[in-house]
């Protein structure tokens, strides 16, 4: 069987019912997101949503996302921070893997509203950019992040993964796929480390548009790079997790080692917000924690609480000594 993929900007306007269908769906070269930005209005922002929907980073994780995703839950949470935060110092926020900012910019826009200036606001994801690389005159475009590592790969009328079911489902595009990791892209890779000039680059940003006003607009929202299994750059009253910490993503070792992370950045009596949802507007489960004598205790729980609520409350500073950062090919690993 062949599952050929979308491409083109024309195509992705054409078939956006088909990708909204899971069992139709197309991959999306994700050298399409910035040119779905040149659509104005809720078209537009629907398409990059489509265009992440199955684009997946190192890690193993998606950069699926959408606007309102968890409004209600967003809302609470905002009541709980209110109520615990008295205001003698501003609210610094860490929401991390963000995807492409969208729910950051809700989760800000709602946050500021009884706040003001009174906040700063960072969002983070491990991947804001990618880079499209091709030789001249060549038909494959291979796509890589800042360490190089393959993301996708286009070759029309193909768009490949490098993980994923429907590599089992369709059996020559997993073919095509191991080819071009042996040959064009090995090829890419090894004149991308030489600085060969001659390559052709493209660099796409994945950052919503409303993320983009933001950052020219509001001098207190920030946007960037961070991997959640490193040690945090700052303190923060709150931490926000949504969606990321998934037992389908990473095994409990490498959560347990991440949270290390999150207890270490939060100040004592900060709040931990996590949790995981489908579609926009589906119910979170998720719950709210707050940081005190040497560990978490949850404030508020949301539908079935958080998958992970049992590593969380195991999640103290001592875990420190027992716990070690969890490299990355040893959170998700597929054969090619």
């Amino acid at each position: 069987m062949l599952k050929f993929g979308t491409y083109s900007l024309e195509q992705l306007t054409r078939s956006r019912a088909s990708l909204m269908n899971r069992y139709l769906r197309r991959t999306c070269y994700i050298g399409l997101y910035e040119d779905a930005g040149s659509i104005n209005g809720v078209l537009g922002r629907r398409l990059e949503e489509d265009i992440l929907c199955e684009f997946m980073v190192a890690s193993g994780v998606f950069k699926r996302t959408s606007e309102e995703r968890m409004a209600a839950f967003d809302n609470a949470a905002i009541t709980i921070v209110n109520n615990l935060h008295y205001r003698r110092k501003p609210l610094v926020v860490h929401d991390m893997a963000v995807s492409d900012g969208r729910t950051a910019c809700d989760f800000f826009l709602r946050l500021s509203a009884g706040l003001d200036d009174w906040i700063e606001f960072y969002a983070t994801d491990v991947c804001l950019k990618v880079i499209a690389v091709r030789e001249p005159g060549r038909r494959t475009t291979v796509v890589v992040d800042d360490n190089n590592n393959v993301l996708q790969l286009m070759r029309p009328p193909f768009v490949l993964p490098m993980r994923g079911i429907e590599s089992w489902l369709f059996p020559t595009n997993r073919l095509l796929r191991i080819v071009l990791m042996h040959t064009t892209a090995k090829r890419v890779l090894e004149r991308c480390k030489s600085g060969d000039e001659e390559l052709e680059r493209r660099e796409v940003q994945l950052v919503c548009r409303e993320a983009r006003r933001l950052l020219e607009e509001c001098k207190n929202f920030h946007l960037d790079e961070y991997d959640v299994f490193e040690k945090a750059p700052r303190s923060y009253f709150l931490v926000r997790a949504m969606n990321i910490f998934n037992l389908s993503y990473f095994p409990e070792s490498a959560i347990a080692a991440a949270l290390i992370n999150v207890y270490e950045s939060l100040e004592e009596q900060g709040l931990f917000i996590v949790g995981s949802n489908g579609d926009a507007g589906s119910t979170v489960d998720g719950g709210i924690y707050e940081k005190r004598g040497g560990g978490f205790s949850c404030v508020y729980s949301s539908g079935k609480g958080s998958a992970i609520d049992n590593i969380v409350l195991q999640t103290i500073s001592s875990l420190e000594r027992t716990v070690r950062p969890i490299p990355i090919d040893a959170r998700f690993s597929e054969s090619l």
